[in-house]
């Protein structure tokens, strides 16, 4: 009833009702005040409800006193209500209204809401890149707080392209307190691009003053394998590495940040940097020709073909469909794209696996079909691709396969019956031809190329595949999680595990002669080249 004389406007009449002892008539009274601005008079209404032990009136108190800057006498209509209640919403009102001010008083109280509240603000104020301001608020969180350093880390990895320079300037405002929470944040900051020494440095301060959680990271670091050499990829791209290979002769590598239509080539005898390709459009894979004189690069924008070791641009192949992903040259030269050969040195189609005469089409495509992946074996005999068949893109229904084809012949071989959900993402096949590896978002297996031994390796999908060059190592690349390492490493033989790499990679190559794992991560633009053959867990499976 007071509701509806409030909305009437019938104020004087509500006041009568509160002049009875109406409670529901004095809480109609309090909100109409506070629409109107008049917050003191409602604070006033109010007072009367809390005194009575009500504890919907108490937190309505305490929010608005804690609006009006009484953030003590907040606290106090606080503690009136049972332990279990305390953590009533005066802190997320408070970090609504950008009351950051009272919302830090009340954390100082040791109000576990306000500061969670504040965790929350810092997480939100430096996600928006207003970093100074975030940075400021960390010295009033509990320094034996171990995941929020963690999540501040996580949303700095993916600061790239036009917001790189974010974390230099991260770096330069966390280096200004001596909060253990910011040197700890720092120190993973530092660590996600490499700079270990500056890391270790950071951590062992840190742990010598009786920071454990500190201490437990600097074990972590210690304990952590090290790369033989890192390439900043964001020196010459945006960074978003999908990935990376090595030349045949083992002189060059190259990572490819496909999103940003970019291919970085380095040197790998002097470990300079050597060409910035561009490409024509999206581009998802990239591969050097046999005798390691011609790169190319395919996806959503056709192929581009270039002259390895100079950089010049040779030519482009119009491969008509834009659903034909996937890259492989033949031993001969011949390049394989999606459902296609072609002829790089005139940029002629030489058979379209499924099709016939050159002339008929992409048939392995199909006009709701696209090839996502394939890999071809040393042997020049096997061609694996894996191909999806959209039957409802909007409801992600998808229908991959997995096809088995003669580059040669152009005949089709058969298709490998490997029970999933989703595309696969990555293939690999052994250098001795009998295996196949592939890799989707849930799953990892290995079949011999009849598909009628098909082994699941591990209970996790990856987004990379690669085979050691002697066929005895198999490597799989995940996204970083915090649960899992980056890298995990099988025996195909025995489909058993033999080794695990705590890096994350999004990409994942053997050099040639089989001696470094290169590992390709988005998150810090980083190619990082991995010397197994120092890794003592690893020599008898090598």
């Amino acid at each position: 009833m007071a509701v509806t004389l409030v909305r009437a406007g019938r104020i004087s009449e509500v006041e009568a009702r509160v002049a009875g002892g109406d409670r529901y008539a004095r809480r109609a009274l309090a909100d109409w005040l506070v629409r109107h601005g008049r917050v003191d008079e409602a604070i006033d209404q109010m007072q009367p409800l809390a005194e009575t032990g009500n504890a919907g009136a108490c937190r309505r108190l305490s929010r608005l006193l804690a609006g009006q800057g009484r953030v003590e006498e907040a606290i106090a209509q606080l503690q009136r209500l049972p332990v279990s209640d305390r953590t009533a919403n005066v802190s997320g009102w408070l970090a609504s209204q950008g009351r950051i001010d009272l919302l830090r008083q009340l954390a100082v109280t040791g109000n576990r809401a306000a500061t969670m509240e504040l965790e929350c603000t810092v997480i939100r104020l430096w996600r928006d890149a207003r970093l100074a301001t975030a940075v400021d608020l960390l010295v009033d969180i509990d320094p034996g707080h171990d995941n929020l350093e963690k999540t501040l880390v996580y949303i700095a990895s993916h600061w790239r392209a036009g917001r790189i320079h974010l974390r230099d300037e991260a770096l330069d405002l966390l280096g200004t307190i001596a909060h253990p929470m910011g040197r700890r944040t720092r120190a993973g900051l530092l660590l996600a691009q490499g700079r270990y020494e500056e890391a270790v440095a950071d951590l062992q301060s840190l742990t010598a003053g009786g920071d454990h959680a500190a201490g437990e990271m600097l074990d972590m670091v210690l304990r952590r394998e090290r790369p033989a050499r890192e390439l900043r990829a964001l020196d010459y791209c945006a960074g978003a590495l999908r990935v990376v290979t090595f030349s045949p002769d083992g002189t060059m590598l190259a990572t490819c940040d496909g999103n940003h239509h970019t291919i970085v080539v380095w040197n790998l005898e002097t470990g300079h940097h050597v060409h910035t390709l561009r490409t024509p459009g999206l581009t998802s894979a990239i591969a050097f020709s046999n005798d390691s004189t011609v790169l190319a690069g395919n996806g959503w924008g056709g192929i581009r073909i270039w002259n390895a070791a100079t950089g010049e641009h040779l030519r482009d192949i119009d491969t008509i469909s834009h659903r034909v992903e996937g890259l492989a040259f033949l031993a001969d030269g011949t390049l394989a794209a999606g459902g296609t050969l072609w002829d790089t040195t005139t940029g002629d189609r030489l058979l379209v696996l499924g099709g016939g005469a050159p002339d008929s089409g992409e048939a392995v495509v199909g006009h709701n079909k696209r090839v996502v992946t394939l890999a071809v074996g040393s042997d020049n005999q096997m061609l694996a691709i894996s191909t999806m068949t959209v039957d409802n893109y909007w409801m992600r229904e998808w229908n991959p396969t997995v096809q088995l084809w003669n580059p040669v012949t152009g005949q089709h071989v058969r298709d490998l019956h490997i029970e999933r959900r989703s595309p696969v993402r990555s293939f690999a096949v052994s250098p001795h031809g009998r295996l196949l590896a592939a890799v989707c978002n849930t799953e990892v297996w290995l079949s011999d190329l009849m598909g009628e031994q098909v082994r699941r390796l591990g209970d996790r999908g990856a987004d990379a595949v690669a085979f050691h060059p002697d066929g005895h190592l198999l490597a799989t690349a995940r996204r970083h999680v915090w649960s899992d390492a980056g890298i995990r490493l099988w025996n195909p033989a025995t489909g058993s595990s033999v080794g695990e790499l705590d890096t994350p990679a999004d990409a994942v190559a053997f050099s040639p002669d089989g001696i470094f794992l290169a590992t390709a991560d988005e998150s810090s633009g980083l190619v990082r080249l991995w010397n197994i053959t120092s890794w003592q867990h690893l020599r008898d499976a090598l």
